[in-house]
């Protein structure tokens, strides 16, 4: 029963009114509580989908040719992130196919989780130094899909190079990245790098063309 005073009504000709009110607020309150409860649903759902792949196990192996357009795909995302390059489709997916084709060029590894899915890649190409009578191996084409990416991928990928280059006596591993790129730096100093005493020249008249 409605009380006869207060926000509801004075009197007997206020209580219709003080129904319609008291059942306008209780039906803003439900829906207050439903967007309330449908908002923390989409947070919990969109952190289980964000973190979903922490829960699947991740092995490294040799491309084969079947990852080809992903890997080809990945590097026409890294040229863009890292240094606003849009890089040619064709010219990118024909050096892919031939890295993978011919390991006297290098190799690629790739993370791939239970499900087949991709996350990430480097290559590896080779250096003969004759003042350590050995190979040094480079890493380059280094790319961790978005949503991997703060799981530990880069660090799965290097220890397997690590593993290999000891299988092969690999005398050194260097790497390089874009000035610019303060971010990656941090990684691969978190990870066992460190700047070396080299600086990097590209001759200018072979400079890729983009």
């Amino acid at each position: 029963m409605l009380p006869k005073g207060g926000w509801y009504g004075n009197d007997e000709e206020d209580g219709d009114q003080g129904l319609l009110v008291l059942l306008f607020d209780c039906f803003i309150v439900s829906l207050f509580d439903c967007w309330v409860v449908r908002s923390f649903d989409n947070i919990i759902i969109s952190l289980l989908v964000k973190n979903c792949h922490c829960h699947m196990s991740v092995h490294i192996r040799y491309a084969e040719e079947t990852d080809a357009s992903i890997l080809a795909g990945f590097q026409l995302k890294m040229a863009e992130e890292t240094e606003g390059l849009e890089l040619e489709e064709e010219v990118v997916a024909d050096g892919v196919i031939q890295l993978i084709r011919d390991r006297n060029k290098g190799f690629y590894l790739v993370a791939e989780n239970d499900n087949g899915d991709v996350a990430g890649c480097l290559i590896i190409t080779y250096e003969w130094s004759d003042w350590r009578n050995g190979w040094i191996w480079w890493i380059g084409s280094l790319y961790v899909e978005i949503s991997y990416r703060r799981q530990g991928i880069f660090r799965l990928l290097l220890n397997k190079v690590i593993e290999l280059g000891a299988q092969h006596e690999v005398k050194a591993l260097r790497l390089y990245v874009d000035k610019e790129n303060e971010f990656a730096q941090n990684v691969y100093l978190r990870n066992g790098f460190k700047y070396s005493n080299y600086a990097l020249f590209e001759y200018a008249e072979l400079r890729i063309k983009v």
